[in-house]
């Protein structure tokens, strides 16, 4: 280790190590790398919410050219929820059910849905929707994943975004569980939809949606669902980026005490 020490190698690795430790650690330096960062992180952020709500305004387009008149059974339960003026309902044999909008959401079902459930789970749906709906749920799942993909590279990034929005729909539950006092006609509701899934993929619309998952059906069923269940993992990619990211900056920080230590590489 002496040897290496005072090796030539050593004492250019050592002087490489400083002067970059000096140009990092310069103010201009600092205040140009972070105001980089942050409007990278809202570039990118920025970009993805457009594009959300453009695909979101193409998709529910596509879904509202098979919009139909609310038969009277859907037109009963609605009223009895208070969502009569703004639901609407398209034809499709998919069991489809989210709601959409920024400042004014309104819901939309599928013929498919309303056929498939009974009128209390085809409630338990509305209400749970609705109640995305009065907490503006589409607009903050734009801004989640906006921000998720803003900061797409640093690890657990997706997986707090994951974890948000199931939390959403755990609230959603909640909500529609105490107007009805009964969990069951939801969990039946979302077994249905879990075993039909529709092709319909909202993971880039900026809806509040009816995704069914075993973990919403077991809370309803009052069974324990660990809170690290809702969080994804990172991915590989993920943890490379910031385990590359937490070697430079110990490399920087050792360099920096080396440097303020005085010592000078030992160049023969």
């Amino acid at each position: 280790a002496v040897g290496f020490a005072g090796s030539p190698m050593y004492g250019a690795a050592s002087s490489m190590c400083m002067r970059l430790v000096d140009g990092f650690t310069h103010p201009g330096v600092l205040v140009v790398g972070l105001s980089s960062t942050l409007v990278s992180i809202f570039a990118i952020a920025t970009g993805s919410a457009v594009q959300q709500i453009r695909r979101t305004r193409s998709a529910i387009a596509a879904l509202k050219r098979s919009q139909r008149s609310l038969s009277m059974r859907v037109s009963r339960v609605a009223s009895a929820v208070g969502v009569r003026d703004r639901i609407d309902l398209i034809e499709s044999g998919e069991l489809l059910a989210f709601c959409y909008g920024l400042r004014s959401p309104r819901l939309l079902i599928s013929t498919g849905l309303a056929d498939a459930l009974d009128d209390s789970e085809l409630e338990a749906v509305l209400r749970h929707e609705l109640a995305h709906a009065r907490l503006l749920d589409p607009l903050r799942t734009l801004v989640a994943r906006s921000i998720g993909a803003g900061l797409a590279f640093f690890p657990m990034s997706a997986g707090l975004v994951h974890a948000y929005l199931c939390r959403q729909e755990l609230a959603a539950d909640r909500a529609a569980v105490n107007q009805m006092g009964d969990p069951l006609p939801l969990a039946s509701a979302l077994q249905q939809t879990l075993l039909r899934r529709a092709t319909l993929d909202a993971s880039g619309l900026a809806v509040g949606g009816l995704s069914a998952t075993e973990i919403r059906i077991d809370r309803l069923l009052g069974l324990n669902t660990s809170p690290a269940a809702l969080v994804n993992r990172p991915s590989a990619l993920q943890l490379t980026f910031f385990s590359t990211l937490l070697i430079l900056a110990v490399c920087l920080l050792l360099a920096s005490a080396h440097a303020a230590s005085g010592v000078r590489p030992c160049v023969p």
